[in-house]
């Protein structure tokens, strides 16, 4: 019993030790920077800052000034041998008054192309990544935004991104300080959260929200700058020196490292209570030491190892963060470049160096100092030429261009940054360089990828149509070969018709209401209203054409439709015909939906495939693209029915002589059809099922499924779609 109470009585100190050491934890970072006192020099700038950007500027709990930016503009100020008049606004608002000149330099500013004729960018000081925030975003992409409302900064840049090339203009919400939308989303009044990931962590644990989940994926990075008036040059040169000078001397790292990393991982909810709550964390531990003096003997072990646990998951939490943290910060490398012809390296950071590979000593070394002995042949010339297009100081540029690697490979860099005098009046060009190898790789599949559908939507036989309407008047905004032959029109003549209506000129009279009424019956984006009517042709057959209407957009201004349609005339004929056909046509219909309102191209060829094997019963669906170059296939997509292994890694670079005798009927519109017996089973039967797919009349490519378990020898729907 004695021990029992030795061991309570030491357990009791060491909460009163672990309180102590709260406090001089909070007495140690309370007032870890203050706005110094300045020197007064006979010119004063004005400057204004975002006043909720947590930790780049915002008021802390002494309800002064602090942050990245407000620590670096007094030491600039020394550099500049300038006085700093700081204001601290919603951002909205110290954008408009910098626009309308009450400033000198506005901080914090993302660089933006567009708005270069009204402020004058200093070389950029690192680069924030914008993700989303809120319930289960962990597993949220950009595609499943759409229909959900979202909010953002009045005045941020995502904004303009999300609009223009996500086309989340519909569901976005605007507030003046990223406070604003947190609190917005923890009252339910959103959806979502897009704002800088570091801005994020801050909010999230200084208002002590719950239950809100961080994007794993940076959506839209940029990178930060201050911005100084366009016709004050003389300042924008003096900042970039100024800026160039603290990056050299390790100024910024250290600053970086001081608010974007450390003070960030001092924002967990138990740092926050020792640091407001200091009062009450001191009375619960006294309560709990006396409370610890009754305890038995078990509750006394159990408390320990509680106790220490805690401590444990407390250390992985903030190395996590940090971590995190650490590899949003700031990437690429510092380059400076003469303008002569040779681009001459007057300077080169070891990051940027080791992106290729080198050390700076090798990189210098191997290409003597001059960038035109290690950029790609191909591409100098046109990097020469944007280089001597830049004609005027502070001109800012943006190159890609592609660096050989000390393995022998290629990489493509993108450059940005601006034109400066140097000591000597002669212009260099100082940048960042950034390795986006993988962006070029998968712009290149891209494209590739939008030829293979843009193909696949030309040559199918199913019809597609979209129209605009707009103060109840329709217009045709596109249509493909297949809907213009069922509508009787010609490619010179489709769009010279009167499509006021929404109904073509050759529908029959008394089946244009069945079309109207699908019109009025769509209200929400994603409606569908399935329709039949009659069509004139010119040698007096009627067609009966069937088809989907569906709701793809919605606005105040605009409505947009699209219109899947075919010939269905002969689907009564019998009732197992009928059967097939529904079948067919629903696949066709899911098929080419997947193609035309999925956003991402891997997902839409896997739900394409998917719906093409779900018709056939079959265990694998693929797509194989034809180099006569290289005299091989590639097994480009692939959909395996569940428990069926995928085979796509080894079906590369197929030799074209294996399928020689498939091109032969491919060339003339035939199927190719296979039916093997089993080697294990003898009465089993492996079969396979493949159409040509076609650009005009070439081969590019085919389209099979494996094993068909229904419609084995009918390739009707591969022929429609392929």
């Amino acid at each position: 019993m004695k021990k029992q109470l030795v061991n309570i009585i030491s357990l009791t100190l060491l909460c009163l030790l672990i309180a102590f050491g709260i406090w001089l934890t909070h007495g140690e970072h309370k007032h870890d920077w203050r706005v110094p006192v300045q020197t007064k020099y006979e010119t004063t700038l004005r400057v204004v800052s975002n006043i909720n950007y947590e930790p780049v500027s915002y008021y802390n709990s002494d309800k002064m000034p602090s942050g990245y930016n407000i620590e670096l503009i007094y030491i600039l100020s020394e550099k500049l041998k300038a006085n700093i008049q700081l204001d601290m606004r919603v951002w909205s608002e110290a954008f408009e008054a910098f626009e309308n000149g009450q400033y000198d330099i506005i901080m914090g500013v993302t660089y933006d192309a567009g708005n270069e004729a009204i402020i004058n960018y200093s070389l950029p000081f690192f680069t924030e990544g914008h993700t989303i925030f809120g319930p289960n975003a962990e597993n949220i992409g950009v595609a499943e935004l759409f229909n959900h409302r979202i909010a953002t900064l009045e005045g941020d840049s995502i904004k303009y991104t999300a609009t223009n090339f996500y086309s989340l203009q519909n569901t976005i919400i605007a507030l003046p300080t990223y406070e604003d939308c947190f609190t917005a989303l923890a009252n339910g009044e959103c959806d979502y959260v897009i704002a800088p990931k570091i801005t994020g962590y801050c909010l999230i644990n200084r208002l002590g929200l719950k239950g809100i989940e961080t994007g794993n994926d940076i959506i839209h990075s940029s990178m930060v700058c201050f911005g100084t008036q366009p016709e004050n040059t003389e300042l924008g040169q003096k900042l970039d020196r100024a800026l160039y000078e603290l990056g050299e001397d390790g100024t910024l790292n250290r600053l970086y490292n001081k608010w974007m990393i450390d003070h960030v991982g001092l924002n967990d909810p138990i740092n926050i209570l020792s640091r407001y709550t200091i009062h009450f964390i001191l009375i619960g531990l006294l309560i709990v030491s006396a409370f610890l003096i009754l305890m038995v003997y078990y509750e006394t072990k159990r408390n320990r190892m509680l106790v220490q646990q805690s401590h444990r998951e407390h250390e992985i939490n903030a190395l996590n963060l940090k971590l995190d943290t650490a590899l949003y910060g700031i990437g690429g490398g510092f380059v400076i470049f003469s303008s002569d012809y040779d681009a001459t390296i007057s300077f080169i950071s070891k990051a940027a160096a080791s992106i290729l590979g080198y050390s700076v000593e090798e990189l210098l070394a191997v290409s003597e100092g001059k960038a035109r002995n290690i950029v790609h042949p191909d591409d100098f010339i046109r990097f020469h030429s944007e280089k001597i297009a830049l004609a005027n100081v502070n001109d800012t540029f943006s190159i890609k261009y592609r660096v050989r690697c000390k393995n022998g490979e290629y990489k493509w860099l993108s450059n940005h940054g601006k034109i400066i005098l140097n000591e000597n009046g002669e212009r260099e060009l100082y940048s960042f360089a950034y390795d986006v190898s993988e962006l070029e790789e998968k712009r290149i599949t891209l494209k590739k990828t939008s030829a293979l559908l843009q193909s696949i939507y030309d040559t199918v036989p199913c019809g597609i149509l979209r129209l605009s309407r707009k103060n109840g008047v329709f217009s045709l905004v596109s249509i493909n070969n297949a809907a213009v032959r069922l509508l009787n029109y010609t490619n010179e003549n489709v769009y010279s018709q009167d499509w006021s209506s929404g109904v073509a000129t050759t529908v029959l009279t008394d089946d244009a209401n069945n079309i109207i009424e699908a019109y009025e019956n769509l209200k929400y984006p994603g409606d569908v209203a399935s329709v039949s009517y009659r069509v004139g042709w010119n040698d007096g057959s009627v067609h009966l054409i069937t088809g989907n209407t569906t709701l793809v957009s919605c606005d105040d201004d605009e409505q947009i439709f699209q219109r899947m349609v075919y010939d269905d005339t002969d689907r009564f004929n019998t009732f197992s015909e009928l059967q097939e056909r529904i079948s067919l046509d629903n696949a066709v219909f899911s098929a080419i939906r997947a193609l035309s309102h999925e956003r991402d191209i891997q997902t839409a060829m896997n739900a394409f495939l998917q719906t093409i094997g779900s018709y056939y019963q079959a265990e694998r669906a693929y797509i194989f693209e034809f180099d006569y170059s290289a005299r091989v296939s590639r097994n480009t997509y692939e959909w395996c029915a569940e428990g069926i292994s995928s085979e796509i890694e080894i079906l590369q670079n197929v030799p074209l002589s294996y399928v020689e005798n498939w091109l032969t009927s491919f060339k003339n519109h035939e199927p190719v059809y296979i039916s093997l017996m089993s080697e294990q089973d003898q009465s089993e039967m492996n079969s396979m099922l493949a159409v040509g797919i076609y650009q005009g009349d070439d081969v590019i490519g085919l389209l099979g499924v494996d094993s068909p378990k229904a419609f084995s020898d009918n390739a009707t729907l591969l022929n429609m779609i392929s």
